[in-house]
C-alpha cells in the first residue's frame, strides 16, 4: 500500500551554462612536430591521443596524450620510432597508429607499451587508419593499398578496385566506406571494403585530402584548390562548393546537414551553416602553421592539429548541462523531486535547495550527476517528513571544477484531506489486479491529533467477505491499495471503507 501524489508543481526550461564565446585558441605542447592525426576512444571527451612526425615527410615519430580534452599534452612514446601519420583507438585501452616505413603498431594497455604488426613487407607507408568498432577497420597504404581487418587488426586482408593514390578514408555505415584521393577522385564500397568503385571523377593532378559522412547519404570532400564537395543520396550526386580559390584545404568535419567546419594551409578555418553553400572564416590566423585534421569530441569541444606541435581548441560548441524538465510532486507528507537532463558536460551532481515560511534556503542533499553526456538523464529524489505549507525548491548545478549555476525555483503546496473519501477502483472492470484510493483527514480529539482504526474490506454479493485489505489506525493522507482477485471467479464484488462513522462503499466488476 502506498499514499497517493496529490499535488504536482511542473517547470519547462533551459539550464545552460553561462560560457563566453571564446573562439579557436592556440594550445602549444611544446614539442617541435607536425601533429598529423588526432583520436579519443569512443564515449571519451577527457581522453585523447595524437601522432605526429618532426618532419612534414618522414622524421622520427611520436605520440601525445591528454586526459583534459586537449588543454595539455604529454609525449607516451619512445624516441625510436619512424613518424606516423595515422591513429585510432577503439577504447581506453586498446588503439593503433601507423605511418612511415611501414609502421603499424597496436597497444592494449592504454599506450604504455606498442606491439609492431606487419601487414605486408612490401608497403611504403600508412597515411589514414579508421575503424568502425572494437574488430572491424581498415588502413591506407600509399600509394594505393587499402586493408580490412575483422579482428582487431589481428590479421589483414587487401581489398580490391583501386588505381589511384589514396589519401583519406571514411565510414559512412558498416557497410559504406569513401576514400579520395589524386586526380579528384572518390571511391565508394559497399561491401564494408572489400571492393571499390570509382564514383566522382574531378581535375587531373589535383587532390582531395579529406572526407566525412554524417550517415550514409550526407557526407562531404576536400582538397585542392579550396574545393568542397557535397553528397546527399550517397555519393550518387556530389556538388561543388567552393570555400576560396586558393589554399589547400586538409579535412572536414560535419556537425549536422547545415553546419560544417573544413581546415587547410596556411592557418585556414571555414564554418558553414547552411549545408556548404556558403562558407565564412571562423579562425583569424597567420601563415605559419599548418593544419592537418579537425574533430570535435563528444563534449563537442573542438580540436584542430597542425605543424610546429600546435592545437587550436574550441570550447563554445562544447555541450551544456540542459534541464529539460524540473517537478515537485506533494504526495501527503512527503514531496517528490524530479528532474530531467537533455545533455550535461563535466556534470559533478546537483545540490537541492528548500525554502518555507520563516526560514532561509536549505540544503537538503546532493545528487550525484552523469559526468558528460549527450543522452537524456533522469534523477529524482523524496523529501520525506514535511508539514502542511508551501515549500519552495531549487537546484544547484555544480562541474567538476566548481563552477555552478543555480536552476529557476518551483513551488509546491503540501497539504492534506479535510474529509474522508473512497474513489472508484481503477481499472473498473478488472482482472485480475485493480488499484483501490481513498483518503483520511485530520482527526483532533481531546485537543491532539488522532489515528483513527480504518478497514478496508471487499464482499461478494452475498456478503460473504473475500478480503482484507486494511486494518490498522491510519493518520491524516491518501492511501492506495492494489487488489488482487487471481482466486476469485468473475462477478461483481463491494469495497467497503470504514473510518470512526464514516461507512463507504464501491462497486466492482471483476471480468476473467
Amino acid at each position: 500500500m502506498k499514499k497517493i501524489l496529490s499535488v504536482a508543481a511542473v517547470l519547462l526550461l533551459l539550464f545552460v551554462q553561462n560560457i563566453s564565446a571564446q573562439g579557436w585558441q592556440w594550445v602549444d605542447t611544446g614539442f617541435p612536430v607536425h601533429i598529423f592525426e588526432m583520436s579519443f576512444p569512443p564515449g571519451q571527451s577527457d581522453v585523447g591521443f595524437a601522432v605526429g612526425s618532426t618532419l612534414p615527410f618522414g622524421g622520427d615519430g611520436i605520440i601525445l596524450k591528454t586526459t583534459n580534452s586537449g588543454s595539455t599534452w604529454s609525449k607516451i612514446s619512445a624516441d625510436t620510432i619512424p613518424g606516423l601519420k595515422a591513429v585510432c583507438f577503439t577504447s581506453l585501452n586498446v588503439g593503433f597508429a601507423a605511418g612511415y616505413q611501414n609502421f603499424l603498431m597496436k597497444t592494449t594497455d592504454g599506450g604504455t607499451n606498442w606491439t609492431f604488426q606487419m601487414i605486408d613487407d612490401k608497403l611504403w607507408y600508412f597515411n589514414s587508419l579508421e575503424f568502425w568498432d572494437a574488430n572491424t577497420g581498415v588502413i591506407v597504404s600509399y600509394p594505393s593499398s587499402v586493408y580490412r581487418t575483422t579482428d582487431a587488426g589481428t590479421t589483414w586482408e587487401p581489398t580490391f578496385g583501386l588505381k589511384h593514390t589514396v589519401e583519406d578514408i571514411c565510414y559512412a555505415d558498416e557497410t559504406n566506406l569513401f576514400l579520395v584521393g589524386s586526380d579528384e577522385k572518390i571511391y565508394k564500397s559497399t561491401n564494408s571494403g572489400f571492393f571499390w568503385n570509382e564514383v566522382y571523377t574531378g581535375t587531373a593532378l589535383k587532390d582531395f585530402y579529406g572526407l566525412e559522412f554524417l550517415n550514409a547519404d550526407y557526407g562531404m570532400v576536400c582538397g585542392d584548390s579550396g574545393k568542397v564537395l557535397v553528397t546527399t543520396d550517397g555519393g550518387v550526386n556530389w556538388n561543388l562548393n567552393a570555400v576560396s580559390s586558393l589554399g589547400l584545404l586538409n579535412d572536414i568535419h560535419i556537425v549536422n546537414e547545415q553546419n560544417s567546419f573544413v581546415i587547410g594551409s596556411p592557418e585556414l578555418v571555414y564554418k558553414t551553416t547552411n549545408g556548404g553553400s556558403s562558407w565564412l572564416s571562423d579562425f583569424s590566423g597567420g601563415n605559419v602553421t599548418s593544419f592537418y585534421k579537425i574533430l570535435f569530441t563528444e563534449d563537442q569541444v573542438g580540436l584542430i592539429s597542425g605543424s610546429e606541435g600546435k592545437f587550436l581548441k574550441n570550447v563554445d560548441y562544447a555541450v551544456p548541462v540542459e534541464l529539460t524538465s524540473f517537478t515537485a510532486i506533494a504526495d501527503s507528507n512527503e514531496v517528490h523531486i524530479s528532474w530531467t537532463t537533455q545533455t550535461e558536460l563535466n556534470n559533478s551532481g546537483f545540490e537541492i535547495y528548500r525554502l518555507t515560511h520563516g526560514t532561509d534556503w536549505q540544503k537538503i542533499t546532493f545528487v550525484p550527476g552523469s559526468g558528460s553526456s549527450t543522452e537524456p538523464k533522469e534523477y529524482f529524489y523524496i523529501d520525506r517528513d514535511v508539514k502542511n505549507g508551501n515549500y519552495f525548491y531549487q537546484l544547484k548545478q555544480i562541474d567538476y571544477n566548481g563552477r555552478y549555476e543555480f536552476s529557476d525555483v518551483i513551488s509546491v503546496e503540501v497539504s492534506t484531506p479535510v474529509e474522508y473519501s473512497l474513489e472508484q477502483n481503477y481499472p473498473n472492470p478488472f482482472n485480475p489486479t485493480t488499484t483501490i484510493r481513498f483518503s483520511i483527514p485530520s482527526v483532533i480529539a481531546s485537543g491532539a491529533k488522532q489515528s483513527p482504526l480504518v478497514t478496508l474490506k471487499v464482499y461478494d454479493v452475498l456478503g460473504n467477505e473475500v478480503a482484507l485489505l486494511v486494518n490498522e489506525e491510519k493518520p491524516e493522507g491518501l492511501y492506495e491499495v492494489e487488489f488482487s482477485a487471481r482466486d476469485l471467479p468473475s462477478g461483481i464484488y463491494l469495497c467497503e471503507l470504514r473510518a470512526e462513522k464514516y461507512i463507504a462503499m464501491k462497486k466492482m466488476i471483476l471480468i476473467k
